[in-house]
């Protein structure tokens, strides 16, 4: 580490360290909202506390496609009631957890020979 990062993290209290790890455990806010949240100045200094403590990073996700979607309702209440940190991994999730969750129920419903037609 060098030595510049060294004194800064001096400086940081070890509560506000202990913060921004448990902020970024939580999977729930950017580095830039720890940062506001936490006071600390810059994301090097943020990533210096993680690698300090043997936090592993988070894999990201590759986009390769951007649409724009339109949401009911209900699917609205439900991203404001989750308040996810990336709506649109909140939603790619989801709809591929109830894709695979749907072939799998056609599936087994297809392998189902209890039916008798005599």
């Amino acid at each position: 580490m060098p030595v510049k990062i060294e004194k800064i993290m001096k400086i940081i209290e070890k509560e506000k360290r202990e913060e921004v790890v448990r902020l970024y455990k939580e999977e729930k806010h950017t580095i830039k909202e720890i940062m506001k949240i936490t006071g600390v100045r810059s994301e090097q200094t943020i990533y210096a506390i993680l690698d300090e403590t043997h936090i592993s990073r988070f894999k990201t996700r590759k986009v390769v496609k951007k649409i724009s979607v339109g949401v009911d309702a209900e699917l609205y209440e439900i991203i404001e009631k989750e308040n996810p940190k990336n709506i649109a991994e909140f939603v790619c999730n989801m709809a591929k957890k109830g894709y695979y969750s749907c072939k799998a129920t056609i599936k087994k419903e297809e392998n189902d020979t209890d039916v008798n037609l005599e």
